[in-house]
């Protein structure tokens, strides 16, 4: 991943050919697009499913948990650590299927 300030002509956001264009915070970065060419594995599709959970519960506070966990990461942000935090901690797994405990 290569980060820029304003490139050549100026930051770019989006795809052009085989790179994609973002901000992550405060930088302006650039990768290439992911090349994927067989299927997700089951674990790898429950472990999408439990991110995706563990995402949708937190995203209403992130301005809180931003605050909140501000030193635990200081480069990606405190969501990020947050987010770490409720997948090993609250987390919980049976029968019925994935929850937040």
């Amino acid at each position: 991943m290569a980060t820029f300030k304003d490139g050549i002509l100026g930051g770019f956001f989006g795809k052009v050919g085989p790179v994609v264009g973002l901000q992550l915070g405060d930088k302006l970065v650039m990768r290439a697009l992911p090349r994927r060419t067989k299927p997700f594995t089951n674990k790898e599709l429950e472990n999408q499913r439990k991110f995706r959970l563990v995402q949708n519960y937190l995203s209403p506070f992130l301005d809180l948990l931003k605050i909140g966990f501000n030193n635990y990461y200081t480069k990606t942000g405190g969501f990020r650590a947050a987010l770490s935090y409720t997948r090993k901690e609250a987390l919980k797994h049976d029968d019925s299927g994935i929850y937040i405990d």
